[in-house]
């Protein structure tokens, strides 16, 4: 039953769900979770749950935290191209993943606008507001992009990178979580502004007066004003007058059970494990081993979709045969213990060099650590020293100084 339904039993009121124009049945100001709003939702209302900002903090965290490397085949090249160690000259390459990752997070799309030498070859990158960017396409295929509209300016498509994170046939733009659960954010929200509201503007009475004797219309006022008339005084209650004090319990003041529902819902929007958004299902129990499956399942299903827009968006606007990917180690690392023992299982299967391990671990480099170690000569025993032959002159026997 729902704290209103409750409150409604309480004061002997119907359900404010299955009632109509009733008094009482919220307080004065307070409008219920309506059911047929359409109101869109935008980011900046979604981002107000903490689960929403929460889900789209992660990605932005997880993403950013990893290194990049830059391939030609199965070379690495080093040092890597302008445009993947520093995209954008006003910012840290990390903050530029970031602010990629939060616009496919949130808007469901990305928009890189290049910058270009005199040879055609991209050397910046700038993340452009998604919401000041608006795809133009053809009249006979919508679907079709043809430029981009900026500030009142036309961009081609050679100057501007469009990432997206869901693509659906007949669209022109990606489809974000927000942009595809309105219904589920417009509920969350409109049940955020009715706890707020219960609480701010209502009219909630500390409790109310009954009795089991008949009470006409006029007895009931003149009661209700003694009992109003001065607040510090005892109040003296007759004629099987009772008064029940009307209080939430802790739980239900905060409304926990839909604050949560809520994350879950924004949980599986984002595909992150609920643990990250500090609820729990319901029989769930929490291991080593399940908490692995649920990382590796967020990286595998979740995170990996706007890592690899972004990791081909990148490989196409560097020089052709090189690629670029992202070093998932960092966000996958095992615990101390389960990596060194890799480690060692590498070097011992011989494909795996101590210096590459120092490099994977952040160290720096040693020299000569992968040349191998000088053979080591086997002691000789007292046998074979004493037949080596000697510089030193016999002793003759008997002979004396």
């Amino acid at each position: 039953m729902s704290i209103t339904s409750r409150l409604a039993a309480r004061l002997g009121l119907r359900d404010a769900e299955s009632s109509t124009g009733s008094e009482g049945t919220t307080p004065a100001g307070v409008l219920p979770p309506s059911r047929g709003r359409s109101a869109g939702v935008t980011v900046g209302d979604a981002t107000g749950l903490s689960a929403v900002y929460r889900a789209i903090a992660i990605w932005a965290t997880a993403g950013s935290q990893l290194s990049v490397d830059v391939w030609r085949g199965t070379t690495p090249i080093d040092p890597q191209p302008a445009i993947v160690r520093k995209p954008d000259l006003s910012m840290p390459r990390s903050a530029f993943i970031e602010l990629s990752i939060t616009s496919l997070a949130g808007h469901g799309n990305a928009y890189w606008k290049l910058s270009r030498d005199d040879r055609g070859a991209v050397r910046t990158a700038q993340v452009l507001d998604p919401r000041m960017v608006t795809p133009l396409t053809s009249i006979q295929d919508g679907s079709t992009v043809t430029g981009y509209a900026y500030q009142g300016k036309t961009l081609t498509t050679d100057e501007v990178q469009h990432l997206q994170l869901l693509r659906m046939p007949g669209r022109s733009t990606g489809l974000g979580p927000i942009q595809a659960a309105q219904a589920e954010l417009r509920g969350a929200l409109d049940v955020q502004d009715y706890a707020e509201q219960w609480f701010d503007r209502g009219d909630i009475p500390p409790g109310y007066l009954s009795t089991d004797k008949p009470l006409t219309p006029d007895t009931a006022k003149a009661t209700k004003e003694a009992w109003y008339e001065d607040r510090k005084r005892i109040r003296v209650l007759g004629s099987g007058l009772k008064f029940t004090p009307l209080t939430l319990n802790p739980k239900d003041a905060q409304w926990v059970e839909s604050q949560n529902l809520s994350a879950l819902k924004v949980a599986r929007m984002y595909g992150i494990p609920p643990r990250l958004l500090l609820v729990s299902l319901d029989g769930s129990s929490d291991t080593y081993a399940n908490l692995q499956d649920e990382d590796l399942s967020f990286v595998r299903w979740a995170l990996a979709k706007p890592l690899r827009e972004i990791e081909e968006a990148w490989t196409e606007i560097t020089a052709n045969g090189q690629t670029v990917r992202f070093n998932y180690d960092g966000i996958l690392r095992a615990d101390t213990e389960k990596r060194y023992t890799a480690h060692k299982l590498g070097i011992d299967a011989g494909w795996l060099l101590k210096s590459e391990v120092r490099a994977i671990e952040g160290l720096p480099p040693v020299a000569g650590i992968d040349s191998p170690k000088p053979a080591v000569q086997p002691a000789k025993d007292l046998g074979e020293l004493s037949a080596e032959p000697t510089n030193e002159p016999a002793a003759i026997a008997g002979s004396t100084e």
